[in-house]
């Protein structure tokens, strides 16, 4: 089935009061090669790069831009302890990190580097 054929499908369900069509920025908008597709009278935006659950993925399929988002994250709140703690116990700053920043790099890892983990 081709990719017009979806649209069409999906208008037809929108016309009967089945669906119905909000307007997405152009920013969070999935990635739309081909400008034409319209449903309901609205054109489809483009986008060069789009957010699916919290994973930035751009239109060339890199994750170059989800990479520097994280690392920028993960940096600002490990800052923020540094600066929080007046400790410098190791086990405790340890745990910090293990709390606090270690999620941010560890989320969904395996999607946008899938190597490490075969």
């Amino acid at each position: 089935m081709t990719s017009k054929l979806y649209v069409t499908n999906l208008q037809n369900w929108q016309t009967n009061g089945k669906c119905t069509v909000h307007r997405i920025s152009n920013r969070d908008s999935h990635i739309n090669q081909n400008p034409g597709y319209t449903i309901g009278g609205q054109i489809l935006g483009q986008s060069n790069e789009t957010r699916d659950l919290g994973i930035i993925i751009d239109n060339k399929l890199n994750f170059n831009s989800h990479v520097s988002a994280v690392a920028h994250k993960a940096h600002v709140r490990a800052s923020l302890i540094l600066r929080t703690f007046v400790s410098r116990d190791i086990d405790i700053l340890t745990k910090a990190f293990t709390t606090y920043v270690r999620p941010i790099l560890e989320y969904c890892t395996p999607v946008w580097s899938p190597p490490y983990f075969l």
